[in-house]
């Protein structure tokens, strides 16, 4: 079904969780926001597949879209799907309790990490796959726990030797970066062996696309006590004074008070979206300033943020079958 871009704005309700809503506009100058998830040739079209808040599906032909917008649905690319092999499988409990580890090579494009749930205490554990099949022998097994880790060198910064707290704005992500996932089951009454066990288990992973930027102009702290923190696009920063002081004749506090800062160090807020962040950094004179520590008199200060726009849960399933076999 193809709909004119122009009536698109009334279909817009409630946005969906993760979803990578823009805004695309017409060439007649109309515009809406809506989620690209596809682009497909159809005889002598190129077709875009959009959704809106509401759901529905909306095809357009690129030549409806905008100049910038025709060349911004060309160059997409869909998400790649998660790849995942059995390697091996081994008890890597201490005292001999039974705790079986199994592992799986894994491969992909803008991989960030396992959801990480965090549990009542407010202590965040690794991730928690649910357990489809556990079965040794051809009979189920009872376990009492299960957790997943994930071991993997983001964007390849480690192949390709690169410090990954340097500048990171050669991010790619249509790159496939590789890494290997382990699943733990703990609490069984016998050990799992490699050529007998069974094994399916479904978790979910943060995929990463669209990499962008904010920034603003922020005002320095003028106290330790309250420090002011301010909206850099969906982020809260504030920039802390800092200066020396001798613990033994003075607090941190009355230093400042006597001596005035020295420095400033940039701050984030810690919040859900603080996992979004790529880097950040301060703007003198048109340099990139280190942000934990950078010494001016200026009292404000350009602050540039990199983030991943959008963050989407993927599901996806790991099996290790019984034919297949390694230990370690």
């Amino acid at each position: 079904m193809k709909i004119p871009l122009p009536f698109l704005c009334c279909l817009l309700t409630i946005c969906r969780l993760h979803a990578e809503f823009e805004k695309w506009t017409s060439a007649d100058g109309k515009s809406a926001e809506l989620e690209l998830t596809d682009v497909k040739r159809e005889g002598g079209s190129i077709i875009a597949k959009f959704q809106n808040k509401d759901g529905k599906t909306i095809e357009l032909d690129l030549k409806k879209l905008s100049n910038a917008d025709e060349v911004r649905a060309r160059a997409w690319r869909p998400l790649n799907h998660i790849r995942t092999k059995f390697t091996s499988v081994g008890n890597d409990s201490p005292e001999g309790k039974h705790r079986t580890s199994f592992r799986f090579e894994m491969a992909g494009r803008g991989l960030l990490n396992l959801v990480f749930k965090p549990e009542s205490s407010g202590i965040i554990r690794p991730g928690k796959p649910e357990i489809l099949r556990l079965v040794r022998g051809g009979k189920p097994v009872e376990f009492e726990n299960c957790t997943a880790w994930l071991e993997i060198s983001p964007f390849g910064w480690e192949e390709k030797g690169r410090d990954p707290f340097a500048d990171r704005n050669d991010i790619n992500v249509e790159e496939e970066h590789r890494g290997e996932l382990r699943v733990s089951i703990s609490g069984t009454p016998v050990d799992l062996d490699g050529e007998e066990c069974e094994l399916e288990a479904k978790l979910y992973f943060e995929h990463v696309s669209v990499p962008k930027e904010a920034e603003a102009m922020v005002e320095v702290s003028k106290t330790l006590d309250a420090l002011n923190y301010q909206p850099v696009g969906q982020f809260k920063v504030a920039l802390r004074p800092l200066v020396m002081w001798d613990s033994r004749r003075e607090t941190e506090v009355q230093a400042l008070e006597k001596r005035g800062p020295e420095g400033y160090s940039l701050i984030v807020q810690e919040d859900a979206n603080q996992r979004l962040i790529i880097s950040e950094f301060v703007v003198i004179n048109g340099k990139r300033i280190d942000p934990m520590l950078f010494e001016s008199k200026a009292t404000r200060f350009r602050v540039v943020i990199k983030y991943w726009s959008v963050v989407k849960e993927l599901p996806f399933i790991v099996r290790k079958e019984p034919e297949a076999k390694g230990k370690h």
